[in-house]
């Protein structure tokens, strides 16, 4: 069965690549390919990686957790949420000690709680947490795979768990050359832990969406079912892209050296500056718009944002590297640099 076409996606026109060019832009993306020490700078995950939660400049748009020891929700949810998430609901001490179940309601304690805290009612106790400092397995793709792609774009969506933890709800993935869409289907998220922020501004889910799915069988099974469907169509030799890719690969447990990263690929041409996808987009295709749906405008959605970044690259490859993003005061000092070459260039002095 034939998989559905991307390049009309969201009523965009992304760039088509013609079969006959299908070798010269495998060769042209094998040139950009990153060493292991920079991704390793980048922090993504290799066989020996140690998951560290504090952010770096890649990291410029996360923000440390804050979340209740007691009860495991996050400060946001508390802020916005329901009554629900504005009561400190705990569970009773287990017995033995290390069931991991509520001797009350026999539910994990990693659900919501049945019980107030009787020690601080209706209050929370908030602590800086991480997106999940737990111990991590990496899985690497197949060595070889009869059925793998040259070159994959890959995006996950993520939402979060109680206690600040982080899982993949949304993954999407598409042949970079002939712009087959492989993978787009939502990632069910662990039933034995609550969500304690769907991040519905951006993911566009919640609860009843995610259930519903569910019940249809339209999801994939957690993070190790998201990363089993990818593994249908890479190995070890397939080329990952995306933006700021490592996030990805950390919600899918993955470590895969062929990588071509476009926020890599910026950063170390422009001085170590670093971008976000939406801006990156609008500044170089000023007619287009994304990461602009629901009622917020703040919305994501994951095949797009896998197409963005193709985009981004193939665009990166024809301009050979040189289409720096100006911020608007970058631009004010390049405007006065040319002002001030024309006035001397008006009095002879060039």
């Amino acid at each position: 069965m034939p998989h559905p076409s991307a390049l009309n996606q969201g009523g965009h026109k992304w760039r088509t690549i013609s079969p006959d060019q299908y070798d010269a832009w495998f060769i042209a993306i094998q040139k950009l390919r990153h060493s292991r020490a920079d991704l390793e700078e980048a922090r993504f995950p290799f066989k020996d990686h140690v998951y560290t939660p504090h952010p770096t400049k890649q990291d410029w748009h996360l923000k440390i957790v804050e979340h209740c020891r007691n009860c495991g929700v996050s400060k946001k949810a508390f802020l916005q949420g329901t009554a629900v998430e504005k009561r400190c609901l705990v569970h009773l001490s287990p017995n033995p000690p290390n069931s991991g179940k509520c001797p009350h309601c026999k539910r994990s304690l990693k659900l919501t709680g049945c019980h107030l805290n009787s020690h601080i009612p209706d209050q929370h106790t908030f602590v800086a947490g991480s997106f999940d400092s737990a111990n991590r397995t990496y899985f690497e793709a197949p060595a070889s795979n009869p059925n793998a792609r040259r070159i994959v774009v890959l995006d996950c969506e993520m939402l979060e768990l109680a206690y600040g933890q982080e899982t993949v709800c949304q993954l999407s993935a598409v042949d970079f050359l002939t712009g087959e869409i492989l993978i787009d289907s939502l990632v069910a998220p662990p039933s034995d832990i609550r969500v304690s922020d769907w991040r519905t501004k951006y993911t566009s889910l919640n609860a009843d969406i995610m259930r519903s799915a569910i019940k249809q069988g339209k999801t994939l099974n957690g993070i190790a079912g998201a990363r089993a469907e990818l593994f249908k169509y890479i190995d070890a030799n397939t080329i990952l892209i995306g933006f700021s890719v490592h996030h990805d690969f950390e919600a899918l447990r993955l470590t895969h050296s062929n990588v071509v990263d476009f926020q890599i690929l910026y950063s170390k041409a422009f001085h170590g500056k670093v971008v976000g996808l939406a801006k990156a987009i609008r500044s170089y295709f000023p007619s287009m718009r994304i990461q602009n749906h629901g009622s917020g405008g703040d919305g994501h959605v994951c095949l797009e944002d896998v197409m963005a970044a193709r985009e981004l690259v193939l665009f990166w490859v024809l301009k050979k590297g040189n289409v720096e993003i100006l911020s608007f005061a970058e631009m004010l000092d390049k405007l006065d640099d040319l002002r001030i070459e024309r006035i001397e260039r008006s009095m002879g002095l060039y």
